[in-house]
């Protein structure tokens, strides 16, 4: 045991990245297992398959890291919610019999558990021939859970009968994860790996890197992943990533943002309905349900649901089936849900607007997306990245200059990525407007541009706004002076869909904007979409004829 601590200590003292820490914590930990199986009468019949590292926050994974013991594919690895939420629970070490659906004390004695657990992860873990797994729980101070190790091996002669070669062990193995944790919470992920950015993830940062390769890990499996996250952070995209890496990648890709669908028609365009199931329903509609079958569907802001929706969710999560509206027949599903939010759905469970059991359903492979001002080593990169998407016609593209990076990386960025799109784009518009560099992005066009954000730095919102009249007559001035049209006044009022669109970003959607200017009435039966479009279409139009080409960003 000391020698494995002195070992555990100088590998601990040397390693630069936390997968090369929990590599060093996790082989004394295989070696020891595989020596117990094989003085063991049944575990030498088995097999060690792998072991994990999971290092986790409240609300999500934070890190990762596997060791696979044999080259056979078994089926995708990863962590085990359901052994998370034992561990802590317990804060002490478990064996799970994964066959019989046992929680057992490492010396083969049942303990007392709720064997719901088991059934939302035997099925994952039985693709990988696990047939018993012992979870140990990384403890910080206070006995405070922040991760778990976790130890499978495939051996049926043992199933449901007292499988105790881990009894001996366990309480070294705990003392070498107490000392560890000390040092894996410190250490920095390791550089991001090869293969992981693409075009549907351009840029991924130090601080990204670790929730990235999660992603790739959770790619790999069926069950729900929830991406939780501010507005603006990337959900989107990183759920359509996480597609093109899964096995469904061949399927299809359904987005559906539920604050865009009017209260009454998100069970229907959930589920489908048919022809006169109610009032308007003049043809047979696919729900997105159906229209994802063999593929993935990506719902966002589900806190967006009412009760009865959410209940009507839960039974399509539990049980695999759903039914259209208006349709006598039951049809089962085939699609792989990624769940997206920016809401507290801890305290919306507490305060009784979402159901818990629903919670549990979709918090099985959860992923926090930090906001854009906790991801500073990224926002070069992106701002680059969409210059360079902005192919402006006769100039090619435009880079930033060194002193504008210095603006962009101190922001707050409220909006996250969202936002400094608007901004690099804004800010490549008023350039040309005021007549400056073509390849180059300064700090005075990055500064003015983002003057004009709600947020923005310089002055009030009557400053703000005087700075864009001005620079409204400064294009008027250029087009005229270049023979173009008049550059009517009426363009003026895209102020209103700049002004609904800040809104929708910062205090959380398309309803609670239009509630905070005093536009509740439209929000019956969905007519401030009509609006909320018609506003945004004046923007893009008065976009369109200041920088042509550059359109807006998703």
């Amino acid at each position: 045991m000391i020698e494995d601590l002195t070992r555990l200590l100088e590998a601990l003292r040397q390693a630069q990245d936390f997968e090369t820490g929990a590599e060093a914590l996790l082989a004394p930990l295989l070696e020891t297992t595989r020596q117990a199986m094989a003085d063991h009468p049944r575990g030498r019949r088995g097999e060690l398959l792998r072991g994990w590292v999971h290092r986790r926050g409240e609300r999500s994974y934070q890190a990762l890291h596997g060791v696979e013991i044999g080259a056979d594919d078994r089926g995708p690895p990863g962590p085990s919610a359901s052994a998370w939420r034992l561990v802590q629970a317990t804060g002490a070490a478990v064996v799970v019999d994964v066959e019989a659906q046992r929680v057992l004390h490492p010396s083969g004695q049942p303990l007392e558990a709720d064997k719901a657990w088991a059934g939302a992860t035997r099925a994952r873990l039985q693709a990988r021939q696990t047939t018993h797994l012992l979870a140990l729980p990384l403890r910080g101070q206070g006995d405070r859970v922040e991760g778990l190790v976790a130890l499978e091996l495939r051996c049926a002669v043992a199933v449901g009968t007292r499988l105790d070669l881990w009894a001996p062990h366990a309480a070294p193995f705990q003392l070498l994860c107490d000392v560890a944790v000390p040092i894996l919470r410190h250490l920095p992920p390791a550089t991001t790996p090869s293969g992981l950015t693409d075009d549907l993830l351009p840029v991924v940062g130090p601080t990204m890197a670790p929730v990235v390769r999660m992603l790739a890990v959770f790619a790999t499996y069926d069950a729900p992943m929830l991406l939780r996250g501010s507005t603006g952070t990337g959900k989107t995209s990183i759920a359509r990533w996480a597609h093109a890496r899964s096995t469904r990648k061949d399927g299809p890709f359904e987005v559906v943002a539920l604050h865009a669908v009017a209260e009454t028609l998100r069970v229907g365009e959930l589920f489908g309905w048919k022809r006169g199931a109610f009032t308007g329903a003049e043809r047979n509609h696919d729900g997105c349900v159906t229209r994802a079958r063999g593929g993935t569907l990506f719902l966002d802001e589900v806190d967006k649901l009412d009760l009865d929706t959410q209940a009507k969710l839960l039974g399509l999560l539990e049980d695999g089936t759903y039914r259209p509206l208006g349709d006598p027949r039951t049809r089962r599903a085939d699609v792989r849900f990624v769940i997206g939010t920016n809401a507290d759905l801890e305290g919306e469970v507490r305060a009784g607007r979402f159901l818990q059991d629903l919670y549990f359903r979709i918090h099985v492979l959860p992923v926090e997306l930090p906001d854009l001002r906790d991801r500073a080593d990224e926002i070069s990169d992106w701002a680059a990245w969409m210059l360079a998407q902005m192919d402006l016609p006769g100039r090619g593209h435009a880079g930033l200059a060194s002193e504008a990076l210095s603006v962009l990386e101190v922001f707050d960025w409220p909006g996250n990525l969202r936002q400094l799109h608007s901004v690099v784009v804004r800010a490549t518009a008023l350039a040309t407007l005021a007549g400056g560099s073509q390849d180059l992005l300064t700090e005075e066009a990055i500064r003015r541009s983002l003057a004009l954000e709600s947020a923005g730095p310089e002055g009030g919102p009557l400053e703000v706004m005087a700075r864009a009249a001005e620079a409204y007559v400064r294009a008027a001035r250029r087009i005229a002076a270049e023979g173009g049209d008049p550059l009517s006044l009426d363009h003026a009022d895209a102020f209103r869909g700049l002004v609904l669109s800040a809104a929708t970003r910062l205090v959380g959607g398309e309803r609670e904007a239009f509630e905070l200017f005093g536009l509740a009435a439209q929000l019956r039966h969905g007519n401030h979409l009509k609006t909320l479009r018609r506003e945004l279409n004046r923007v893009e139009q008065l976009r369109e004829l200041l920088a042509p080409g550059t359109g807006a960003g998703d």
